[in-house]
């Protein structure tokens, strides 16, 4: 999955003369822990929770912006451009969900915009990440129907159960090879968490397995 599949494309953002009150504001008011700082289409830094943080940790910075004290939001601190961070760490619009988590994790950020031809097309978030990487229990199901609907009777017939990310395979199958097939196939499909292969067989393909396994399970592959 690439990141342009789970980035946010309307982005918010500030310019470099944005004060910092507002910046602030804007960020408690859409729930979110930082904004690119743009300035004619171009990044020029990133303003964070952080950044206030560790400007003046001596009284929380939301509070000043939700209040709008007389001393100021930040002693000496008037605009984006005077706290903003200027190491703007980007990644091109044609990454992977996986590029986009090694960049995180080796940088220590929670954000990155996203870039094609020098400008912004959108900004990807370690909760994007996140949500790339979860499916619905409805939306693994169809995935998996869709996958053993191609196979050869009778693995095409086999019925499908999902909870919680792990799918249970039910119904019959004509060898053990088969079952342990499908299972592994199953296993690979982005968001399964487990699978529970309840399928049973008649014949068997390897040494030592019993000749009329007909309620042989698989077991559980986690």
């Amino acid at each position: 999955m690439d990141v342009v599949d789970v980035m946010t494309r309307n982005v918010l953002s500030v310019t470099p003369d944005t004060s910092v009150r507002a910046a602030a504001l804007l960020m408690i008011d859409k729930r979110i822990s930082g904004l690119p700082v743009v300035e004619d289409g171009v990044v020029v830094g990133v303003i964070s929770e952080a950044d206030y943080v560790a400007k003046d940790s001596s009284r929380t910075w939301f509070s000043r912006a939700l209040f709008g004290q007389e001393d100021g939001m930040l002693t000496g601190v008037e605009k984006v451009s005077e706290l903003m961070s200027r190491n703007v760490v980007t990644i091109p619009v044609s990454a992977t969900v996986q590029d986009a988590a090694r960049l995180m994790t080796h940088h220590n950020v929670n954000r990155l915009p996203v870039m094609e031809h020098g400008r912004m097309v959108g900004l990807v978030t370690r909760s994007d990440l996140i949500r790339a990487y979860v499916h619905s229990d409805g939306e693994i199901a169809d995935d998996v129907n869709l996958m053993i609907a191609v196979l050869p009777e009778p693995m095409s017939k086999i019925g499908v159960r999902v909870q919680d990310g792990v799918v249970s395979l039910i119904g019959e199958v004509e060898t053990s090879a088969e079952a342990r097939l499908v299972a592994r196939m199953v296993g690979e499909l982005e968001g399964v968490a487990g699978v529970d292969n309840r399928l049973s067989w008649e014949v068997t393909t390897e040494a030592g397995d019993s000749p009329w396994s007909g309620f042989s399970q698989e077991g559980a592959i986690r």
